[in-house]
């Protein structure tokens, strides 16, 4: 998705459901999903455009940096809120959205600055010319996996008891290759919160939700990572 402002105005592109969903499991809620997101990045950012100049813009705390952040975890709490059990039931669909994943970047270009924000292995790629007129790939993002010294020196910090548990087999916890995504909330709620829903279903499978050595979660985290290009 990109988004920049034109003769004042914003405009905002989605990619289609398909590639921007990754694993997500429901075509219709997962489609929503992704207009949300589209809907809470610019209602995030807009509140900045009149001051851009607040601070640096390769720093954490610049205002679009702040607004990406803050649309990314908008919409992860959503998905996370709408799949909770309500009165004792299960909105299936939505538990679907939940307890599956995606990985997504979002660009925001203003003038010649541009500021990424990913989670998981979804890149941001830009060409460049060199001197002689050849195109090269630049990436503007990093992957969020186990091949990332630096996420996984961070999941351990988060957990310094489970540092025999928390990386297994180079996954998450034994099981999960992404290190920051959307969803995936069997890596992100209580507990409590997983067995609720595991007595709920009451099927043979549904202990399944629940992943190993499990102590101190959330596991896994949709606070995306945000570079800053010119």
């Amino acid at each position: 998705m990109c988004k920049k402002k034109l003769n004042k105005k914003t405009k905002t592109t989605p990619l289609p459901p398909k590639k921007t969903c990754g694993k997500l499991v429901s075509c219709t809620a997962s489609f929503c999903f992704v207009f949300s997101l589209q809907k809470y990045v610019v209602e995030c950012l807009s509140t900045f455009e009149e001051d851009p100049e607040e601070s640096e813009g390769e720093s954490a705390s610049h205002p679009v940096a702040q607004g990406l952040r803050n649309a990314f975890m908008r919409l992860d709490n959503d998905i996370s809120t709408e799949a909770l059990p309500m009165g004792g039931a299960l909105y299936m669909e939505a538990l679907e959205v939940a307890l599956s994943g995606a990985c997504g970047c979002v660009t925001h270009i203003e003038d010649l600055d541009l500021h990424v924000a990913n989670v998981g292995d979804a890149r941001a790629v830009i060409g460049q010319t060199d001197e002689m007129g050849n195109w090269t790939a630049l990436a503007l993002t990093n992957d969020h996996s186990t091949n990332n010294e630096a996420e996984c020196a961070r999941v351990k910090r988060e957990h310094p008891s489970e540092d025999r548990t928390v990386i297994k087999n180079n996954r998450l916890l034994g099981q999960l290759i992404p290190l920051r995504a959307f969803g995936d909330m069997r890596y992100k709620w209580t507990m409590n919160d997983l067995k609720t829903v595991v007595s709920i279903l009451d099927t043979p499978y549904a202990r399944n939700i629940i992943p190993p050595n499990y102590y101190t979660p959330p596991y896994l985290t949709c606070d995306p990572e945000v570079s800053f290009h010119v």
